[in-house]
């Protein structure tokens, strides 16, 4: 039985889990701390400081994680598949719908509204990590110029643009 309200409650929060990474962690946190006290808030805090620094997904490794805390081994599987398994349908629905979709125009139009918006969003959290950090023009000069270039030059590959900016910013700085 308690697999069974494992997999269930992982399937609610996977299907939830919307921002991956550290946007899963609050709602973990009140399902699994505050409403379901399944562990405690130490143990939660063990267990995001070591999904953090394994290398997979961070909800999924925290999931697996706290399933394996509460039933171990098929509990860890239970909390890992009831995660993963609503959105990996969701995803497959999404993308056969999208191969259908391609030439529609209203779906090209959504599109580029989307991408409006993730660079707005890549913008505000690039701001906000600058703001608390630099103190200085020159951060934001280097990264103007990355952006300029890497428009210039759609085809660049970015990790040449990373490591380029990496090289320069060591120099400068």
């Amino acid at each position: 039985m308690l697999l069974l309200k494992i997999f269930l409650e992982f399937c609610k929060i996977g299907i939830i889990a919307f921002g991956g990474g550290n946007a899963i962690f609050p709602i973990l946190h009140k399902e699994v701390v505050e409403n379901l006290h399944w562990i405690n808030e130490q143990d939660f805090l063990y267990m995001v400081s070591i999904a953090e620094t394994t290398p997979g997904p961070i909800g999924m490794n925290l999931s697996t994680f706290i399933g394996h805390r509460l039933a171990g081994l098929p509990g860890a599987l239970a909390a890992t598949v009831g995660y993963c398994i609503l959105p990996f349908f969701i995803m497959l629905f999404v993308a056969i719908t999208v191969v259908k979709l391609k030439e529609n125009k209203i779906y090209q139009r959504f599109l580029s509204a989307v991408m409006v918006v993730v660079l707005v969003l890549l913008m505000r959290a690039a701001y906000l990590m600058a703001a608390g950090g630099f103190h200085d023009f020159r951060p934001y000069l280097l990264s103007l110029v990355a952006f300029i270039i890497f428009m210039k030059f759609k085809k660049l590959n970015p990790i040449y643009l990373l490591i380029a900016t990496g090289l320069i910013g060591m120099i400068v700085f």
